[in-house]
């Protein structure tokens, strides 16, 4: 059977041990700077995301205005040859 366990105080030495190894040895202020740098950065990323999505979307709605302008133009041009074959001015 598993032997019996005695009950251990921590002193405050073992907490700022358990807290140093849980932080990989950083301190309180550097833990909470870490933690700031990384919100600081995921913003950025997520702000940087939008800007690309809302490029994409402009880029395509030109792209389509654009399309649809040159099928416009084609037909026009066709449609003043046609006129012009069967004697128009």
């Amino acid at each position: 059977m598993i032997g019996e366990r005695r009950a251990r105080t921590l002193t405050d030495e073992d907490i700022e041990a358990l807290t140093a190894a849980m932080h990989g040895g950083m301190s309180a202020e550097e833990h909470a700077d870490h933690h700031q740098t990384f919100k600081t950065w995921i913003e950025r990323e997520n702000r940087k995301a939008e800007f690309h999505e809302k490029v994409r979307a402009q880029v395509g709605g030109w792209g389509i205005i654009a399309a649809l302008s040159g099928v416009g133009y084609a037909a026009w041009e066709g449609f003043k040859g046609i006129v012009k074959m069967k004697g128009g001015a």
